[in-house]
């Protein structure tokens, strides 16, 4: 069985997201496990991740040889791949992250931008495989006045326990309609809750699910409600960039997404590094 979701302006995550994502104040600050020197050298002591966030603020940004050294030390970094990103992108593998345009409607500009990014878990229509584990940030550059434009973090546990017994049923025998072998919308690896989903903002949500496993109706809601519990404001927390801050983000422990930078932003250009990393 086939479908598409189509959120309605008045679905409760509409405002919600607007609240977590454009409201206007800073989040809460998300600390995490501090990164050690011995991670920083691609010795981590310890695995990664296990708190859903590592992060550290360093003197000064590591170069970018210092920077694919510490990704080599967590797993295998993976390629990119899109041709739009390209002209950003150095040794095949590190993305550079800088404002070049203002509020696009394109979706595959925004992350270059200073608008504001849905919560999503990382290559959501892609099989496990190709999926990231870790989500590793740098700034290079960022306007210290800016308290807007955090990272944002949501742990999937929490988006996990908002659910009923029945949405989590429905949603694990769902899939995001692609080319690939993706996996449910929602698995357990470990006895953990993953999430395999991207906030799609107004855009239609093509899914399919095993004919007899739920009615289009139980998928419609299953979906509303994951949205719903996506963006509850008390669960969102943020990584205000500063230059040197470096950061580990878990892809299977939370989704994240971007704060909309403040409308009396200066020009200056805030940049971050991104390396997207494969674990055994």
């Amino acid at each position: 069985m086939i479908g598409v979701f189509r959120p309605r302006p008045s679905d409760p995550h509409v405002a919600r997201r607007r609240a977590v994502l454009q409201g206007g104040l800073p989040l809460p600050e998300a600390t995490g496990a501090p990164i050690t020197p011995d991670a920083l050298a691609g010795r981590p002591s310890a695995p990664p991740g296990r708190d859903g966030l590592l992060r550290a603020d360093l003197a000064e940004p590591l170069s970018t040889e210092r920077f694919l050294a510490f990704g080599d030390g967590l797993g295998k970094p993976l390629p990119e791949s899109d041709p739009f990103v390209l002209p950003w992108v150095e040794h095949g593998v590190v993305l550079n992250l800088v404002d070049e345009y203002a509020h696009p409607e394109d979706p595959a500009r925004q992350p270059f931008s200073a608008a504001a990014l849905t919560l999503h878990s990382e290559r959501s229509d892609r099989a496990v495989a190709a999926q990231p584990r870790y989500v590793v940030l740098m700034c290079c550059a960022a306007d210290p006045a800016e308290r807007l434009a955090q990272t944002v973090l949501v742990p999937m546990a929490s988006v996990h326990d908002a659910l009923t017994p029945d949405e989590r049923r429905v949603l694990a025998a769902t899939r995001c309609r692609s080319d690939h072998d993706v996996p449910p919308i929602l698995r357990y690896v470990q006895g953990r809750p993953v999430f395999a989903f991207r906030d799609l903002g107004d855009a239609p949500f093509r899914w399919v699910c095993p004919d007899g496993a739920a009615s289009p109706a139980e998928v419609d809601g299953a979906l509303r409600a994951l949205l719903a519990a996506m963006y509850q404001p008390r669960n969102a927390t943020g990584i205000r960039w500063r230059r040197g801050t470096l950061a580990v983000i878990d892809n299977t422990f939370s989704f994240h997404g971007r704060s909309a930078a403040g409308a009396a932003r200066r020009p200056r250009r805030r940049h971050l590094k991104r390396l997207r990393i494969r674990h055994p």
